[in-house]
């Protein structure tokens, strides 16, 4: 009989690393919505209209703009006190609980952990876990406290995956020492 392959293990064992996430969004606007309002309210001048693409492409234009102020400062701020963006620095902790068992706060990376399971049988009986090796962790936040407008409960952003990777990937030392002097030199000159 054939031994199955690592993709049929991971299919068979069924954790998270082979499922796919399923969103339910309700009540938001896309970038076609937003379209089909412009659409809907175009302006009289015919100078002013423009077709599908341009519209796309201005869209993505703007979107790329305001990531790489992101990138750069660690924080871009909305206009119209709508709240800001903030690239958050969490650290990890592991510890040790009274009872004698261990617990950390980084999280399990099932990749290598079916992977590991797929090679050794004792590992797999024991659900040995690893887990991701980075100590720190940034993390995109929404920032709504100083916001202006009703209702800021039911409102949230969720960047893009390619958005949070690329804040993460670029200049990541860089955004963490800006923001560090920046706190020093304001704390020297507060008076």
């Amino acid at each position: 009989m054939e031994r199955e392959t690592l993709q049929e293990f991971k299919r068979r064992s069924r954790f998270p690393a082979d499922r796919k996430k399923e969103y339910n969004i309700r009540n938001s606007w896309g970038v076609y919505d937003f379209y089909k309002y412009y659409r809907k309210t175009k302006p009289n001048d015919p100078k002013f209209i423009i077709s599908d693409v341009q519209y796309y492409a201005i869209f993505r234009r703007i979107n790329e703009l305001l990531v790489d102020s992101l990138v750069r400062t660690g924080e871009l701020e909305f206009p119209y006190k709508m709240g800001k963006l903030i690239v958050l620095k969490r650290t990890f902790k592991s510890w040790i609980a009274p009872n004698g068992n261990r617990y950390t706060s980084r999280r399990v990376n099932w990749d290598k952990t079916l992977e590991l399971w797929y090679n050794d049988e004792e590992a797999y009986k024991n659900k040995t876990l690893l887990y991701f090796e980075n100590d720190e962790r940034l993390t995109i936040r929404y920032n709504k406290t100083k916001a202006e407008f009703k209702n800021k409960y039911y409102y949230e952003f969720k960047p893009s995956r390619d958005i949070d990777r690329r804040v993460k990937n670029e200049s990541v030392v860089s955004l963490i020492i800006n923001r560090e002097m920046s706190k020093q030199i304001n704390g020297l000159y507060d008076g």
